[in-house]
């Protein structure tokens, strides 16, 4: 549902998460009821899933100077009970709610089952406790759903999660912090330590943003409309215990903006043919682009520069490759960030078959076809033809299929 403005320019609605203490189901339901999500229709949530005895107590509070909305959801002690997988997706297919809210609410709650379960050792279906059985988890899931349909929010970033140590009671025993279905949930998501003993990330909060989240990083580019806060249940020394969203509009064919880490090393003491070998390695271990500057060291050596770069899921595997397999003895590590033009994978049909491109697209629209160089080399070599001819000739091809 993109919108246009005036002189049709096409423009996303997004938000971005800025899980400043971690994220929690009703820290994100919270955050969205300030940043304008309608309180009645969240009040008309339990009824719709068959919740008839459960209350909803919204309230404003102060954490460490911010104001924030909070929220409570209670079931009478005489409507609770224990419930398994089925029972809740059970619930949510009678229900009333937008069909894709439906959908996507199941799948949150099935990857929760799923990381109890392997946590467990048991079935997803198998699983009946309070950290997924519990009213107020399907109604933080269905809410923050239903909120982000409402509030007509087309793409969610968020920012990289903080993790603390130490230990919370759970019907199981006390279980260490993040807990262990936490950790299994935030797999290829980016995470930074705190020196925090509460729990920051629930796996709640952890599975919804697995599902929401376009990406991970700093703020995309807006234009801001509104902000909103949520309030986590209890106060925290070192931070404000707030989930902040911010709201707003972006061009549809906006450039892309994540963060991705950067690795540096110098190295005096390995020939050009080691370096250049380690390559492959750096790019199966998870490298964006891998390349090694010639360069004037101390002692007017002649050494080599290796730059990896990398998504910040794979920094450590990467590190421990570079550690393991060349002879330096420490990397700096810096966390930047990237701007990337929109892009697709297509293939292009030539007079050779189809050849494998990139469709980029530049700022104020135009699109063109960049050839990837191997499928490039495999027609040359196959034909007999100059690679420079396939790659013209693709280019060419390209451009008349763009057109229509």
């Amino acid at each position: 549902m993109d919108r246009e403005k005036d002189h049709g320019e096409q423009l996303l609605k997004v938000a971005y998460l800025d899980c400043i203490s971690g994220v929690s189901g009703d820290m994100l339901l919270s955050a969205l009821l300030d940043v304008g999500w309608d309180e009645k229709r969240l009040r008309e949530l339990p009824p719709l899933l068959g919740l008839k005895h459960t209350n909803i107590q919204i309230k404003r509070v102060l954490r460490q100077g911010l104001s924030a909305v909070n929220i409570n959801i209670i079931e009478k002690p005489a409507a609770s009970c224990w419930r398994n997988l089925d029972a809740l997706q059970g619930l949510i297919a009678d229900s009333m709610l937008p069909e894709n809210v439906k959908g996507q609410a199941v799948d949150v709650l099935t990857s929760i089952a799923r990381a109890e379960a392997k946590i467990h050792g048991c079935k997803p279906d198998e699983i009946h406790f309070h950290e997924i059985g519990a009213v107020d988890t399907i109604i933080d899931i269905t809410g923050s759903l239903l909120a982000l349909w409402d509030l007509e929010i087309e793409r969610v970033f968020c920012s990289p999660l903080p993790l603390s140590r130490g230990f919370v009671k759970s019907s199981h025993g006390m279980l260490p912090v993040p807990a262990p279905a936490v950790v299994e949930l935030l797999k290829r998501i980016p995470v930074y330590p705190v020196d925090e003993t509460n729990e920051l990330v629930t796996p709640t909060g952890a599975a919804i943003i697995q599902k929401i989240a376009f990406s991970f990083g700093s703020v995309p580019e807006m234009e801001i409309s509104a902000a909103g806060y949520g309030a986590g249940s209890r106060d925290l020394d070192s931070m404000p215990n707030v989930l902040r969203i911010i709201v707003g509009n972006r061009r549809a064919d906006e450039l892309k903006t994540e963060a991705i880490v950067e690795m540096k090393t110098l190295i005096d003491d390995m020939t050009p043919e080691q370096l250049g070998g380690l390559m492959e390695s750096f790019f199966k271990n998870g490298a964006l682009d891998v390349w090694i500057v010639p360069v004037n060291m101390k002692k007017n050596r002649t050494g080599f520069e290796l730059k990896i770069l990398c998504p910040a899921e794979h920094e450590i595997q990467l590190s421990e490759s570079v550690l393991l397999e060349t002879s330096t003895t420490g990397i700096r590590i810096e966390h930047v960030r990237r701007l990337c033009l929109p892009r697709k994978q297509v293939f292009i049909m030539t007079k050779w078959g189809e050849i494998e491109a990139k469709l980029i697209k530049r700022p104020g629209g135009r699109e063109e076809i960049v050839p990837e160089f191997q499928a490039c080399r495999k027609i040359a070599d196959k034909y007999r033809v100059p690679l420079r001819m396939v790659y013209s000739e693709t280019v060419k091809a390209g451009a008349g299929w763009i057109d229509s």
